[in-house]
């Protein structure tokens, strides 16, 4: 994996999350518009529907939940990765970009350059990270090696 791969996983999880969010949202819509009148008998030995919507509802809370944890961790991570970068300049243009998730004309105009300008910077900031990635890559395997 290049360290732009690394980097665009955040977008990924990201949009992944919002993608959740909107699904639980739905559900927790559904299940106040439409109240379940029917239910099981306790004694059949299962829920009522309303019990396993809100059953499924907390399954996804928690799934969502352990997504947005996967997310603050690789974003800590990127971050930590991000300011290895010797180049300030780099550090502001991929820390916009894959943390703050900001457009180019913001960056552009953050750092008083063009659009293209900026993403010639982008790829020069790529470069410097992926020496930095690479390395990272290195001492985790020399670490697990040793172990």
């Amino acid at each position: 994996m290049k360290g732009r791969q690394y980097l665009n996983q955040i977008k990924y999880i990201d949009q992944d999350i919002d993608s959740r969010l909107i699904e639980l949202e739905n559900m927790r819509h559904n299940m106040i518009r439409s109240p379940q009148i029917k239910e099981v008998s306790v004694q059949e030995g299962h829920g009522n529907g309303t019990e396993k919507s809100y059953m499924r509802l907390l399954e996804m809370c928690e799934e969502a939940e352990k997504k947005l944890d996967d997310l603050n961790r690789l974003k800590a991570e990127c971050i930590r990765l991000i300011n290895q970068v010797e180049n300030r300049v780099s550090v502001i243009i991929l820390r916009q970009r894959y943390i703050n998730m900001k457009s180019w004309s913001v960056i552009a105009d953050q750092l008083n350059l063009t659009v293209r300008q900026t993403q010639n910077l982008h790829g020069v900031a790529l470069k410097e990270f992926d020496i930095v990635y690479a390395n990272r890559s290195k001492i985790s395997l020399n670490f697990t090696k040793k172990a």
